[in-house]
Order: structure tokens, then C-alpha cells, then sequence
């Protein structure tokens, strides 16, 4: 019984499946799927605004329109033009990039990201350099020196002693390895995460940068500080004038605290040019941006428009006022500015090497084994100093470096890849057996990514179809521009000869200039209509009624009776009208050069004209289309759809 329920079930879905994508209709033998009607009806339904275009009968007459036209299109090659083609290469180029990420992995790090931005950490570091592509032998040197560094700390050597001795930062000598507040995307991703994955007080593992091996100390961790804008007053100081500074400053403070207009003081008396002409305005900043000096006096202002005594920097005196803060914002506020520093960060690379896993999990790949070594007889030293080339004989070995599924990479490709991705090393040599077995890996990874991009359309329906409406919107756009707009613009005697046909559709009603003058006071409009009437201009009323306070509103129009802008039961009258109540305003309308209702010249309505001529050579167009290209329509699968949509 089991079983025969099963086959039912499998069946019935296969009836299904079979009547969903049943031919709607066919143009030109040229079959739309139901599948595909469907999902461009529900896909454009909601932006259509005549309801009556939204039935199924109507949509259909639509959509049979829009693929005679796309017929025409393909039979003039217009696939086939250089400019079209370039221009979906472009498209298909930046629409790709949307695909090419990892969802799962993005959440995390803007959440990371987020978190660590509620945190501002003071860290000191000991740093032993060591180049990206050092020597194994020197980098397990490196490590074991700074082993013996972190266990000094451990043991209960002095953080900032050890920094001093042994770190190869050079600001180590003066601040003991002491980096300061910081907060997230401040420092280089690895650092940024040993720091904040360790605790107050603690020493971090041992990681690596891209300048070496590191050790941190956490010296303290606090609520972040966010941003603030503050203008500042500075004195430039020097060896000579340091007195005179300090009195010039004290003066300024004076002044300040008797209420002279802080942006007037910076603009006339502040040494920092730059800043002096915006009132000493600066941009906002957060920590670690603006000097330590500089920086704790900002953060220190607790009210808007309060301003600090005078302080000493590097640079000279300053004064520093609070404009305003900003804390941290929200999540949801934070998210899409963080989402944009992540995919321009290292972090970026975390998202596409979890892309590529998870794609490379999807295909068939066969490496080659052997390829290292067969390679290592192709590369010498040249290689490090970007003057490597490929024999003649390697970029035509045919030989098999890759296959991902049925797609073939050669020796000659990754001799390719491996010439146009050089290292300089500026003359270090390097193992090359070691760089090939890199180079190799980046050579898999760049094949992956070339192959998931050229077969997406078959992977990935949403894209196939994004692409496929990109692809015949232009070819629409360019077919209608040559067939109907172009032509209707360009065609000057059939435009007239149009026009002449349908002259009376062209009619000015009875039209005139009008003054309208809206009035929030009802006195005051009695008082504009009495200047109208006097025959005053707008500007002599405005400078009478708007003297202490905006009262009324003028604006001068070439108007038809009935136009919405004017008040409901107006009619056209030359001179000034009554007082007319709207809403909580009073309206007076001056009308002057009245014009009888007639027909509009040709230069007048050309416009319009011109719109109703492409709609006239469109529909003409479109018969001698439906009579060049057999359309079939399955009438039971309307039925079908229209009981599932009307």
C-alpha cells in the first residue's frame, strides 16, 4: 500500500510539475512557459497602476506585445551589435558582484564589527618584523625570539621595559610599546582581534601581521566614546613667540568668557587657516584620529557650545568649543556603513575564502599532483624580480594543470597566471618550490572563481533572469528607438501631416495671466487686494505686507480655466477677484491678457504631437508585427490562470 502511495504522490507531482510549465503561448514557435509568465506577472504586477492591466487577459496582451517585439529585435541582429554587446558585458561584470559573497560570513563580521565598536582598548605590543615571505628558517627564528619575550611578561617582567629592549617598532623606545585608545578598523584585522579577544591585563598569544610577529599587552578597556564635532581657536607656537602665545590665547579665553561669539574670534585671530574660515568648525572625529592632547579636551566638553581653557599641543594654543556628539549608533543604524568598511577591509578576504570553499565543495576538481616539480625546472630567481618569461615551448604546453568538472586548465594557463603574478622581493630569494605551491593555490582558487562566474546563468535562476531582463530591456530600448521614437522625431512631414489630421485634439482653452496671492491673514488680504486694485506691483505689496512678518505669497502664472492650481469654482475674469477662503488661507487673484479658447499652432503643442505620432507609428508597428510572426495562444492554460489570479 506503501509503495503504491508513493508512486501516486511521485505521479501527481510530475502532473504538476508538467502543467506549471505548460506552453502559455508561442511566438514564432518560440514557446513562454507558464513558469516564466507567472513569474514576470507577479514580479511586475505591483508596479502596474491601471487595474485593468493587471487581469490576465490583459497581461497577456501585454506580454505577447513585449515578445513580438524582442522577435523583431533578434531578426535584426541587434544582439549582434559591438556597442550592446560591450555594454551586457559591463552589466553582467558589475551585477555578478552581488553573487559573489558569502551571507553567513558577512553577518558575522558586522556583528564582530559592531560589537567591537560599543569597546575602545588601550593595548602596548612588542613587535619582531618579518616580511610576508620570509625564509621558514626565519620565521621560526622570529617566533621563538618572541616566545621567549611573551614568557618574560609572564613571568612578571615589566610590559613597557620589555618594549623598550626589545621591540622593533621604533616608537617603542619613547612610549614603551603604549599604542594608545583605539577602537575597531583601527588597527590591521589581526591586531584588532588579538586585542580584543584578550582580557584586561592580559599578554595576547603570539600572532602575525603583515609586519611581523606581535605580542599585546590590554592595559585597559572602556565604553566607547564615539564621535564629536568641535571648533577650535590655535596660537602657533614656536621657540621665539611661546610668551606671547600664551598671552595672545589667555586674551581669546578672556574674551570668550565675556561672550564674544566664539566663530568670530577663530575667524579673525585662529593660526589654523583651514578651519579659521568655517568659525574654527573641524570634521567629527573619534579617537585615535585628532593628537592625545588635542583629543581628551574634545571628548572631555559635556554641553554643546561649552568650551575648554586653554591647552598646549605640539602645535601651539588651543580652545576647543563643543558643536555636538555622537555616540555609537544602533545596530540597524551601524549596519550598512559597517557592511561597506568590511568588504573594503582584509576582512573581505575571510568572505571570499569561505565563498570559494563553499563553491569548490560543489565542483569536480582534479589537481595535478606533479605539477610542482615539473614546474620548478620552468622557474629560476628571476622570478623575484618580476623579470620571469615563460619559454616559448611552456606557453603551448597543453599539458593538464586543472580540471574543474569538464573545464580544462593548461601548463600554458598557469604559466600564464604565473607571469602576470610575479613577487618582487627586491632581491631576496626565495624557496621556489614554495612559492610555486602558492601560486599554485591562488591559480586553483582564480580558476574556481572564473569558472562559477562564466557558468552562473546555469546555476543560479535568479541571476539567469536579472541578466536575460537587462538583456532584453536594451534590445528593446534600441529596436523601439529605431523603429518608432527616432523616427517619429526625425520624420518632420509625417509630424505635420499628424498634427493637421488631429488639430481640434490641440485646443487652448480660454487661458490667461494670472497673479495669485496667498494670504494667512485675513486683514492683510483685504489690504493686497485693495493695493491690486490700486494697481500696485508684487514686490511694492510684498515690501508693504511682508515688512515684520511673511504674510503673503505671490506667484505670477500663464494659466487655463479649470487648471488645478486654482481655486475650484474660479472662472477666468479680468481684474481682481474677492477674497476666495482656502483652508486656513485667503486667496486673491489678479487676471490680466485674457485669451479666447482656440487651437494651438503646431510650434506649440509639438510635444504633444510628437508623443501621440510614436504611439500612433508603435501601433501600426505592432500589426504589421503580429501578422509577420505566428502567435499561438493555449486559451484551457489561461482559463487555468485566470481562475488562479482574477
Amino acid at each position: 500500500m506503501k509503495k503504491i502511495l508513493l508512486i501516486l504522490t511521485f505521479i501527481s507531482a510530475f502532473v504538476m510539475h508538467a502543467q506549471d510549465d505548460a506552453t502559455v503561448f508561442t511566438v514564432n514557435g518560440k514557446a513562454i512557459k507558464t513558469s516564466e509568465f507567472e513569474r514576470v506577472y507577479k514580479k511586475n504586477i505591483d508596479l502596474v497602476q491601471d487595474e485593468n492591466q493587471k487581469k490576465i487577459d490583459n497581461y497577456l496582451d501585454l506580454y505577447i506585445k513585449y515578445q513580438l517585439k524582442l522577435q523583431e529585435a533578434y531578426a535584426q541582429d541587434l544582439d549582434k551589435d559591438t556597442q550592446y554587446q560591450r555594454e551586457l558585458a559591463q552589466y553582467r561584470k558589475d551585477l555578478i558582484k552581488n553573487y559573489l559573497t558569502d551571507a553567513t560570513v558577512t553577518d558575522k563580521l558586522i556583528q564582530e564589527a559592531y560589537d567591537r565598536s560599543l569597546k575602545e582598548i588601550n593595548a602596548s605590543h612588542i613587535l619582531i618584523r618579518l616580511a610576508p615571505d620570509a625564509l621558514p628558517k626565519d620565521t621560526l627564528a622570529a617566533y621563538n625570539k618572541l616566545k621567549t619575550i611573551r614568557d618574560k611578561a609572564l613571568a612578571g617582567a615589566k610590559f613597557d621595559d620589555l618594549a623598550k629592549q626589545y621591540s622593533q617598532d621604533p616608537s617603542a623606545k619613547k612610549n614603551g610599546g603604549n599604542l594608545g585608545y583605539f577602537t575597531v578598523f583601527q588597527m590591521v584585522y589581526p591586531f584588532e582581534t588579538a586585542v580584543y579577544t584578550t582580557a584586561k591585563g592580559g599578554v595576547s598569544p603570539i600572532f602575525r601581521t603583515r609586519f611581523g610577529y606581535h605580542i599585546a599587552k590590554v592595559n585597559d578597556v572602556r565604553p566607547a566614546h564615539g564621535e564629536v564635532e568641535v571648533a577650535h581657536i590655535m596660537i602657533a607656537t614656536n621657540k621665539k613667540n611661546e610668551k606671547e602665545a600664551q598671552e595672545k590665547i589667555n586674551n581669546i579665553y578672556t574674551q570668550l568668557t565675556n561672550g564674544v561669539d566664539f566663530a568670530t574670534l577663530a575667524k579673525h585671530l585662529s593660526d589654523d587657516k583651514s578651519s579659521a574660515v568655517k568659525g574654527g568648525r573641524l570634521p567629527r572625529f573619534g579617537i585615535n584620529k585628532m593628537l592625545s592632547s588635542f583629543e581628551k579636551e574634545a571628548f572631555a566638553l559635556k554641553n554643546e557650545n561649552e568650551f575648554s581653557k586653554p591647552f598646549k599641543s605640539p602645535y601651539g594654543w588651543h580652545i576647543v568649543k563643543l558643536i555636538h556628539k555622537y555616540p555609537v549608533p544602533n545596530f540597524d543604524k551601524a549596519k550598512a556603513a559597517l557592511k561597506h568598511r568590511i568588504t573594503n577591509d582584509v576582512r573581505s578576504k575571510l568572505i571570499t575564502d569561505s565563498f570559494l570553499k563553499k563553491i569548490e565543495n560543489e565542483y569536480t576538481i582534479a589537481k595535478n599532483s606533479g605539477i610542482i616539480k615539473d614546474f620548478e625546472a620552468f622557474v629560476d630567481d628571476s622570478y623575484f624580480t618580476g623579470k620571469w618569461i615563460p619559454s616559448k615551448t611552456l606557453k603551448q604546453d597543453n599539458r593538464k594543470a586543472l580540471i574543474i568538472n569538464k573545464d580544462v586548465k593548461t601548463y600554458a594557463d598557469f604559466a600564464n597566471y604565473l607571469q602576470r603574478n610575479q613577487i618582487n622581493t627586491r632581491g631576496r630569494k626565495l624557496v621556489i618550490k614554495n612559492m610555486l605551491e602558492k601560486q599554485y593555490a591562488g591559480f586553483i582558487d582564480a580558476a574556481v572563481m572564473n569558472y562559477y562566474k562564466a557558468h552562473l546563468e546555469e546555476t543560479n535562476p535568479n541571476f539567469a533572469n536579472t541578466l536575460q531582463e537587462y538583456r532584453d530591456g536594451v534590445l528593446l530600448f534600441n529596436l523601439m528607438n529605431k523603429a518608432v521614437w527616432d523616427k517619429a522625431t526625425k520624420d518632420t512631414l509625417g509630424l505635420k501631416a499628424y498634427y493637421e489630421n488631429h488639430k481640434n485634439d490641440y485646443a487652448w482653452k480660454k487661458r490667461a495671466t494670472v497673479l495669485l496671492a496667498t494670504v494667512t491673514d485675513k486683514a492683510k488680504a483685504k489690504q493686497v487686494r485693495k493695493l491690486l486694485k490700486a494697481g500696485k506691483t508684487e514686490k511694492e505689496i510684498s515690501d508693504l505686507i511682508n515688512k515684520d512678518k511673511v504674510y503673503a505669497l505671490f506667484s505670477l502664472k500663464k494659466i487655463e480655466a479649470g487648471a488645478k492650481n486654482l481655486p475650484k469654482h474660479y472662472k477666468l475674469k479680468a481684474g481682481v477677484s474677492k477674497l476666495i477662503k482656502d483652508a486656513d488661507n485667503y486667496i486673491v487673484i489678479k487676471t490680466s491678457e485674457i485669451k479666447a479658447a482656440g487651437i494651438k499652432d503646431f510650434d506649440s503643442c509639438k510635444g504633444q504631437v510628437t508623443s501621440a505620432y510614436q504611439n500612433q507609428l508603435e501601433k501600426e508597428w505592432l500589426d504589421s508585427l503580429a501578422k509577420k510572426y505566428k502567435v499561438i495562444v493555449n486559451q484551457e492554460i489561461i482559463e487555468q490562470l485566470k481562475k488562479k489570479y482574477n
